[in-house]
């Protein structure tokens, strides 16, 4: 019964869209609205008020569904500082009337805890958009007060990722200056993540970007101040390897999402403008063990290919799965000795991407460990996208570069794997690379790595 309910909800949309059109509205679409309110130790009541006072604006240019025809806004409040809060849920008001009642009698709790702006978007997206209207039409937008500096910067940069890869539009509406939240969503190449830093008591101006852009925004009138994209991401280029799981652990319709994953972030590197380079290595062809001289099969390197769509064909038409035991240590020691170190131009951002679908064998977990903990050191971002439904826990999670938010995206363990938002995730991820907003290696692991380093001489 669940299921059919669900299947009502989205298809009746596009039924109950039709038949609502007429006049102009905002938002032009069925959108689902959430505000996140910062609750912080600093925000006082006067700012908290200035906070009130542009949801209310904003609400006031706002259409509220009140009825079974989707048009309009359904609104959440949430508030937050190092946790986050329910205040208002989708389903608890339908008369505008009521809801700016109840937005206007919020009051500010005191609190000794600090801000993290970025843990509140992940838990907006997580669990209130989860209860959310589905369907092709509607549109999932948040908007994030804040009033200072936050706790976490790189939860922000996580939070941006996940919003790209599930088409979520956010707005951070701040009264001070945020030069974190402006390089974390510097990676949004959409043009649909927004920071309006408010200076003055002229919000009403200032916030008519977000209104215009964003929960406004009409496909069939795009305003020309909108889709604006950070032009500096269309000229970064990168060194790209992937390694593929093609052992026995990757089933077929796997292995062929696999592929079309990685054809279609090929597609979003834009190789020929940008110089991207970009290798494929399989893993593992029959033989490869630790006793002898094998390699894992090379089905491209930085210097077979120069056209996206080359490299593409190869992907879906010349690779097949090899079957045989995971050796994943020495194909990605393989891959760094013989591709990555005898190139002798290297990009400055380089990335491994290792899709996998299992746990390597055991007796190259060792050298699994060494190969992702020298390639970190080298300074190589270290993306895994996994893929599997078993794992194990120890080793993956010693593999991908830190934050291990940005550099593990884990997929398959419940349902079938979303190759869609794998693909989102990791352009933004290759966004993030191309603007530096990581280090690599991270100034944590650099005495770790020459700690190693020391110790490989003496031996």
């Amino acid at each position: 019964m669940v299921v059919k309910h669900l299947f009502l909800h989205t298809h009746s949309f596009s039924f109950f869209t039709a038949c609502c059109q007429g006049q102009s509205r905002c938002p032009v679409y069925p959108t689902e609205l959430v505000f996140a309110l910062d609750m912080s130790s600093d925000v006082k009541p006067p700012m908290f008020k200035r906070i009130i006072d542009t949801v209310t604006f904003i609400m006031t240019n706002v259409t509220i569904r009140g009825s079974n025809c989707p048009v309009g806004a359904r609104v959440a409040v949430t508030s937050y500082n190092k946790h986050t809060n329910y205040l208002i849920r989708f389903s608890d008001f339908q008369k505008k009337e009521k809801l700016l009642s109840a937005i206007k009698n919020i009051s500010l709790e005191s609190s000794n805890n600090g801000r993290d702006i970025g843990a509140c978007m992940r838990f907006v997206a997580k669990n209130v958009f989860k209860r959310s209207f589905q369907g092709a039409t509607v549109r999932r937008v948040a908007v994030f007060f804040s009033h200072g500096r936050t706790d976490d910067p790189a939860t922000i940069s996580t939070a941006v990722m996940e919003y790209s890869a599930l088409g979520i539009a956010a707005a951070v509406i701040s009264f001070t200056s945020a030069p974190a939240i402006k390089r974390a969503i510097s990676t949004d190449d959409s043009g649909t993540f927004q920071l309006i830093e408010i200076s003055g008591n002229d919000f009403k101006r200032q916030v008519q970007p977000f209104l215009m852009c964003t929960l406004c925004y009409d496909e069939c009138k795009v305003d020309s101040l909108c889709g604006k994209k950070n032009s500096s991401l269309n000229k970064a280029s990168l060194d790209v390897g992937f390694l593929l799981d093609s052992s026995y652990n990757i089933n077929l319709p796997e292995y062929e999402e696999a592929r079309s994953f990685i054809s279609t972030v090929i597609d979003g590197l834009d190789v020929e403008n940008t110089g991207t380079r970009v290798a494929l290595v399989s893993s593992a062809p029959p033989g490869l063990r630790s006793d002898n001289k094998g390699k894992p099969h090379v089905e491209f390197d930085f210097l077979t290919y120069r056209r996206a769509n080359i490299m593409k064909r190869h992907v879906q038409e010349n690779t097949h799965r090899l079957r045989d035991a995971p050796a994943f240590g020495l194909s990605l020691k393989w891959m760094l000795e013989n591709i990555m170190y005898k190139t002798s131009d290297l990009k400055k951002n380089k990335v491994i991407i290792m899709i996998l679908s299992g746990e390597t064998s055991v007796w190259d977990k060792q050298t699994l460990r060494e190969a992702a903990f020298e390639a970190k050191c080298k300074g190589f971002a270290l993306f895994v996208l996994f893929i599997g439904k078993t794992y194990n826990d120890t080793e993956l999670m010693e593999l991908p570069s830190t934050p291990t938010e940005n550099h593990l995206l884990q997929l398959g363990q419940v349902h079938k794997p979303n190759f869609g938002y794998a693909s989102r995730f990791t352009r933004a991820f290759l966004n993030a690379v191309k603007l530096s907003i990581n280090k690599y290696p991270p100034a944590e692991l650099k005495a770790n790595c020459i700690d190693n380093r020391r110790k490989r001489r003496r031996t």
